[in-house]
């Protein structure tokens, strides 16, 4: 057999894929994908969609959700994928025991790929071949069929792509199945899916693409057939609702063409945004406060505001103001904000261009310079999708965070949640292996170790200590190392060994937590460290809301004395502190 199918919870094995809901609508079977209430999600029997997912990781919390709907469905539903691409489908707990009894039942069946035998790689590629699998476990009317990594389906030249999927269509149409192709860009063909389905649109009911773009992930619409006719070129951010799971918000009207604004040369810029030695341009209105910047744009229509990020910054008021900017003002407004001798963070410059500016200034670049950068937005439109509320992009982007010290088993665990994040918004990260010089303990080690950062977390073994840095550029690594340590590295490490890519954290981060049960937990160690060096307990004190300079947060530790070596930062929640 090409595949075989599992009808035990225990022969499931790792990892990855979509599947999707059976729901019933004006007693027609349909499907929302996801379980996302939207016609853009929405599958009809009898037709052929595509789906491509452009290395955004939101598969594994689609297909959860999407299979627990299916357990609830009239009609069968059938997943075909790779062996090692299943474990994350079936979630935990109550969840996977739920699947494991659908999957028991033979209400869900799962087909697992194999690899072809030597001469037969046509007849397994072939949608023959898939069919003749699928009506041998019984999935060949009014069936969901969703194949995960459907590469196959595009192999050959284009007459033998169209070929394929007018089978698949075929054959959806005389069962009354709907058939779901997953499309992955980093798939095995190699190519690009939207390249490759764009010739064949004529075979499909429906092709869309989830990718990352502005810090968003954006559920793309190339055409989609529903109940209510079709949908076509059109844009929705997905994101998760409160209870967790996604949803789709519509994208703004665009108009394209519109007529020259009264207002588009005039630029109302804050005092603070120039350096003291550099002078305005001779049009440029020139306003005292972010309230008075604030109220220029009461019918504003394509006007430049320009805003001033300095030391004296709050982060959260300028954020604020970017996004009332931007609410009331519209697309059409250029909203520029100038790093003043200070830098944000990288998701901070993320979170002030997903509520609306239109572009974020580095610090250290010359008045000509940004003078240049200013008339370069002139014309442009805001492109992204705008947030409900300052609230929502804020958790969204910027969800609290630990930082510090972590037990082995919950560094691991802490860094595999932000890899999915950093993944959805396209941040770097970098996890740095340190192997100790000759007899030096962790502890030793980590005593000079300062983290303060929100999401900098480390763990060590007994012979290495691991760092874990999120939205940390590859160039910046050397930089941080030096930060964080307040002895040279070279003092206390003979070696280190960078993970940057997505894949090597991960690699990296799995032979942690699967040697997490050997490995010391230093908290009591560390804990007892900075009592005796600090004189106090390392406890949270409170800090007004007014000195926070960089975002809003309730907790921060006391900063450490410059003269005292203090032990390594314990667990804090949600702490911002401005970026050196």
């Amino acid at each position: 057999m090409i595949f075989s199918n599992l009808s035990k919870l225990s022969r499931i094995k790792q990892q990855h894929c979509y599947c999707e809901m059976l729901h019933m609508h004006n007693d027609q079977a349909q499907l929302h994908i996801g379980g996302i209430v939207s016609s853009t999600t929405l599958l009809t029997p009898g037709n052929v969609y595509a789906l491509i997912e452009d290395e955004v990781e939101f598969a594994a919390g689609l297909i959860e959700q999407t299979l627990r709907n299916a357990c609830a469905g009239t009609f069968p539903a059938c997943l075909i994928t790779a062996a090692d691409n299943v474990d994350s489908v079936l979630g935990s707990g109550a969840d996977r025991a739920t699947l494991a009894s659908a999957i028991e039942a033979g209400h869900i069946a799962v087909l697992l790929r194999t690899p072809p035998p030597a001469g037969r790689a046509d007849a397994v590629h072939s949608a023959a071949g898939l069919i003749e699998e699928i009506t041998y476990f019984g999935k060949s009317q009014h069936a969901l069929i969703v194949i995960d990594e459907a590469d196959d389906v595009l192999a050959g030249s284009p007459s033998e792509q169209a070929a394929q999927l007018r089978d698949w269509r075929s054959w959806a149409e005389a069962g009354n199945n709907m058939v779901l192709l997953i499309f992955r860009s980093r798939g095995r063909a190699g190519g690009e899916p939207v390249a490759a389905l764009l010739p064949h649109m004529q075979l499909l009911a429906g092709l869309a693409r989830i990718r990352a773009t502005g810090g968003t992930t954006v559920w793309e619409i190339f055409h989609w057939f529903h109940p209510g006719g079709v949908t076509a070129g059109t844009s929705s951010l997905l994101a998760h609702a409160s209870a967790g799971e996604l949803r789709l918000s519509e994208h703004p009207t665009r108009h394209s063409e519109q007529t020259p604004a009264a207002d588009e040369d005039a630029v109302f810029a804050m005092r603070d945004v120039l350096l003291p030695i550099e002078k305005p341009l001779a049009h440029w209105q020139m306003i005292d406060a972010l309230d008075d910047l604030t109220a220029q744009a009461m019918g504003a229509q394509a006007a430049t505001f320009l805003i001033g990020f300095t030391r004296t910054s709050s982060y959260e008021q300028v954020a604020r103001d970017i996004f009332a900017l931007r609410k009331s003002a519209g697309p059409r407004l250029k909203i520029v904000v100038r790093e003043v001798n200070v830098r944000m963070r990288q998701s901070q410059e993320l979170l002030a261009i997903r509520l609306g500016a239109n572009l974020v200034i580095p610090a250290g670049v010359s008045h000509l310079r940004f003078i240049g950068m200013v008339a370069m937005v002139q014309g442009q439109v805001f492109p992204h999708i705008l947030p409900h509320s300052y609230e929502q992009a804020h958790a969204e982007l910027m969800p609290q965070q630990e930082h510090g010290y972590l037990p082995p088993a919950e560094f691991s665990r802490s860094v595999m949640a932000a890899l999915q994040l950093s993944a959805a918004q396209r941040l770097p990260c970098a996890l740095i292996a340190l192997p100790l010089a000759q007899g030096l303990t962790p502890i030793d080690a980590l005593r000079y170790c300062h983290i303060a950062r929100d999401g900098d977390l480390c763990t060590a073994d007994q012979n290495c200590v691991y760092l874990f840095l999120p939205a940390c550029r590859e160039g910046d690594v050397s930089q941080t190392l030096e930060r964080l340590f307040r002895l040279p590295t070279g003092d206390l490490f003979n070696s280190e060994r960078r993970y940057l890519s997505l894949p090597d954290i991960r690699a990296a981060n799995n032979d942690v937590a699967a040697r997490s049960a050997f490995m010391p937990d230093l908290t009591a160690a560390l804990t007892a460290i900075a009592q005796e060096e600090n004189g106090t307990p390392a406890a949270m004190q409170s800090v007004p809301a007014s000195i926070e300079k960089n975002g809003p947060a309730i907790k921060r530790y006391s900063p450490p004395t410059p003269a005292i070596r203090r032990g390594l930062t314990l667990r804090a929640s949600h702490i911002t502190e401005e970026s050196t």
